[in-house]
């Protein structure tokens, strides 16, 4: 007689995600803990988004992998945690005994003295919203593991940069995500390869524990004070005011970084044909598709059911439309924690990926030169700022913002 096979499941917690960091209050971000041991040196796992999981997936976690977002089709896998167990059968099945669960939270923090900083993690926690039925833990680990080097995990097949998953998408709204050896064999045999290959992990559990050392926050500008940090459309707004502030800057950068001469007379549009950014004189044309967290998209089918991509119809629109203008280029702007791959798209050897790093490098090197004219253009500063935090090759600011509320929370509760 054939047995029911067991299901076993893999925990994606998707951390840092920034909603719940970017309320008009100070609310720590829970997942915090996930990768700090307390003071006794044990792991402990919160699971998003509310510490608790459905009644069905009780027991059969294995594996937890702490991943964060990089974009709508790649995670990266920050750590492992494992040999788990689970604090208390968690569910939001029954909403009536999440007070009893919350009394149960705290009896369990008191019997084990969880400690952060030498404070209890509930005293830490007290001004979070919704504290008064939170959920404190999900899980408690033998061992946390960073990889020796980056790890990404992906649902598209093409990008060779990444460990595929076969998945229809990840969840775009949820923070987590449960891979199961019977609803998603293939996805789970593939991260049940990482998770067992030594060669990506380092060989002992960390140790990470908490620093109450007040650590220095970086200034804030405008462009975080509106949260416009991480749009499309304001950065490409942004570009199109630098392009136009001072034309010898803008003609030095075409040069140097997109190796293209325009004269004096040239024109910057915005959202022409939806393209981005089209830069023109008589001689030359530029189109700019400026991509923040997002990959290449707009697909869609011509007359004859061709599949293209808004690249393809970007290319089509200036080869019709400036047939007299014998130099033609065709950039993609993106951060260096942005992973695009362009060799998937029909239009690849025309487009040319460069990196905010480049971008950044060449602003900041003419400030140096020219810091006279630069200091006369408004808000060059800002723009250089809100570049900067782009530049880096992960987008860790969630991750750097949660960890100083948490130890400045620490420190509210010793004073």
């Amino acid at each position: 007689m054939k047995t029911q096979k067991e299901e076993k499941e893999i925990l994606l917690n998707i951390m840092y995600n920034g909603g719940y960091l970017q309320s008009e209050n100070q609310n720590i971000g829970h997942e915090v803990i996930n990768l700090f041991q307390s003071d006794n040196g044990n792991n402990y796992i919160y699971v998003l988004p509310y510490g608790n999981m459905a009644a069905k997936h009780n027991g059969k976690i294995e594996t937890i992998l702490l991943v964060k977002r990089h974009n709508a089709s790649i995670l990266e896998i920050l750590a492992k945690a494992e040999g788990l167990e689970q604090i208390i059968n968690i569910s939001k099945d029954r909403p009536s005994c999440e007070k009893d669960i919350h009394q149960k939270q705290i009896q369990y923090i008191d019997d084990n003295n969880i400690r952060y900083g030498g404070k209890l993690l509930y005293e830490i926690m007290k001004e979070n919203e919704g504290v008064e039925t939170g959920f404190y833990v999900t899980f408690k680990a033998d061992k946390i593991i960073r990889p020796k080097e980056r790890i990404f995990i992906t649902n598209i097949k093409e990008n060779k940069r990444c460990y595929y998953l076969k998945l229809p998408a990840f969840a775009k709204q949820s923070p987590k995500m449960y891979i199961s050896n019977i609803q998603n064999s293939d996805a789970y045999k593939a991260l049940n390869k990482i998770i067992k290959d030594k060669t990506l992990w380092n060989r002992n559990k960390d140790k990470k524990q908490v620093s109450t050392k007040p650590k220095k926050t970086s200034d804030h500008n405008f462009i975080d004070i509106i949260r416009k940090d991480y749009d499309e459309l304001t950065y490409s707004n942004l570009f199109q005011y630098i392009f136009t502030a001072n034309k010898e800057l803008f003609k030095d950068f075409s040069k140097n970084v997109l190796g293209i001469k325009f004269n004096d007379n040239y024109t910057v549009e915005r959202e022409r044909a939806n393209i981005d950014l089209l830069i023109y004189d008589n001689k030359s044309v530029v189109v700019i598709e400026n991509k923040i967290k997002s990959n290449i998209n707009g697909v869609f089918y011509d007359g004859e059911n061709i599949e293209k991509t808004q690249l393809d119809k970007y290319h089509e629109y200036v080869e019709d439309n400036f047939t007299q203008n014998p130099k033609k280029a065709y950039f993609v702007f993106t951060p260096n924690y942005n992973i695009i791959s362009l060799n998937k798209y029909d239009k690849n050897k025309l487009y040319k990926l460069i990196k905010y790093s480049e971008i950044y490098e060449f602003f900041e090197q003419y400030r140096k030169n020219h810091s006279k004219e630069c200091k006369e253009i408004p808000y060059f500063e800002e723009f250089l700022y809100a570049l900067h935090k782009h530049t880096l090759d992960t987008d860790n600011r969630n991750d750097i913002e949660a960890e100083l509320r948490f130890i400045k929370a620490i420190l509210s509760v010793k004073n």
